[in-house]
């Protein structure tokens, strides 16, 4: 006997958005004919929550949206948390330590959508050796309005915190995870992304 479907969860970038990161028309059809065939439907992206947030009000959909790689999964309606991964706290200053250790600034990302923020970090300004803008300083100017500055964010790193992340080229975020996998095996999950 044949499954019914009840549940599609889709990805963001690529699948229901452009290279423009705008909805697209054949995504909100599909979403609407899966919807009217009696199927859920439910986002799954590695993006932040803040920025998924349209995307499934564009798409009609009320149910909970997976952010952050699968760390936080939050309902859009209420913006109430069913689940958010989390930090063994001594694990994390390890962590932030072989990060800053690497020449790194690292962010952390907490569960903070309500208290109008979503990440720490211990600087606004990151600068090359010859005083340009990095691509990690273009990052946090671009989204400063959302961090949190805390110059003590490795010696007391926020509880709450699910997920971080640092920016390099490809030879230095090579290293750091290979570091870090090595470092704590079965402790941390290492995502490399790889970009432009």
């Amino acid at each position: 006997m044949p499954q019914t479907i009840q549940l599609l969860v889709l990805d963001v970038d690529g699948t229901v958005t452009d290279s423009r990161h705008e909805v697209t028309a054949a995504a909100k059809q599909a979403v609407h004919k899966a919807q009217a065939a009696g199927i859920r439907v439910m986002l799954a992206t590695g993006r932040r929550y803040r920025d998924v947030l349209p995307v499934a009000t564009e798409l009609g959909l009320v149910g909970p949206v997976v952010t952050a790689s699968g760390a936080l999964v939050k309902m859009p309606v209420q913006h109430e948390t069913l689940f958010r991964s989390g930090f063994h706290e001594a694990t994390l200053s390890q962590v932030l330590e072989c990060v800053i250790g690497f020449g790194h600034e690292p962010v952390l990302y907490t569960d903070s959508f309500n208290e109008g923020f979503d990440f720490y970090c211990r600087t606004l300004v990151a600068r090359d050796k010859t005083g340009e803008l990095t691509g990690f300083g273009e990052y946090l100017q671009k989204n400063k309005q959302l961090a949190r500055v805390m110059a003590t964010l490795c010696e007391s790193p926020p509880a709450d915190a699910f997920s971080g992340f640092v920016m390099g080229n490809v030879r230095e975020m090579e290293a750091l995870e290979f570091a870090l996998n090595s470092r704590f095996p079965d402790m941390v999950s290492v995502h490399t992304i790889r970009s432009p």
